[in-house]
């Protein structure tokens, strides 16, 4: 009984004795941007260069840390949702009506990617490697079978991957053909999480 009131009492000593510790992130830091539209993802090649998407195309670009931000011209007005990274020079950007976005000079200038695609919204882009990606999304028309679109050659072509529900909100993958899809029923926010590739 003494053991066990010595390490109740010793437990309690060492959880308030670290309680700074414990409680404590020093590794945060409050920044004010210059960006003035809605952001939706961001991505960093390392600690100084990142590349920021969001609302009306917007694409911003910053080279010490986020302390600043320039603006990249796209001549898209297309809400930008989701972006990848495949190597320190090369991104990718999806969003509203069909727009597959890249960039091969770390963000300076984009080029589009084809995908006759153009009642979908993407949400989601990721790639395993420089060359096999994936893009979730929704059909607006909510008339077709809910897809994931594939590339094998850096998005030059896609192929279509039938699954579940009505659109995807997210993907994970753990290599070039194993991965998860948060995916959606309807606009109530009924979701459920799919492995791929589905098996009957």
């Amino acid at each position: 009984m003494r053991l066990y009131r010595f390490l109740i009492l010793f437990s309690v000593i060492l959880t308030f004795s670290n309680i700074g510790n414990i409680f404590s992130q020093s590794g945060w830091v409050q920044q004010t941007s210059n960006i003035n539209k809605t952001s939706y993802s961001v991505k960093f090649i390392n600690s100084s260069t990142g590349i920021c998407v969001g609302e009306n195309g917007i694409i911003f670009r910053t080279t010490n840390g986020g302390v600043n931000w320039i603006q990249q011209s796209t001549g898209f007005q297309n809400n930008l949702r989701s972006l990848a990274v495949t190597s320190p020079s090369t991104f990718y950007a999806v969003g509203d009506s069909g727009l597959i976005l890249k960039s091969t000079d770390t963000g300076l200038s984009w080029f589009r990617l084809s995908l006759a695609k153009p009642f979908y919204f993407f949400y989601s882009v990721l790639f395993v490697n420089d060359t096999i990606g994936y893009i979730g999304g929704v059909d607006i028309n909510f008339d077709t079978p809910n897809k994931i679109f594939k590339t094998s050659d850096g998005g030059n072509n896609w192929d279509s991957i039938e699954t579940i529900g009505s659109f995807s909100v997210t993907l994970f993958f753990i290599n070039s053909e194993i991965g998860w899809s948060i995916i959606g029923y309807d606009v109530l926010g009924v979701y459920d999480i799919i492995k791929l590739p589905m098996v009957d």
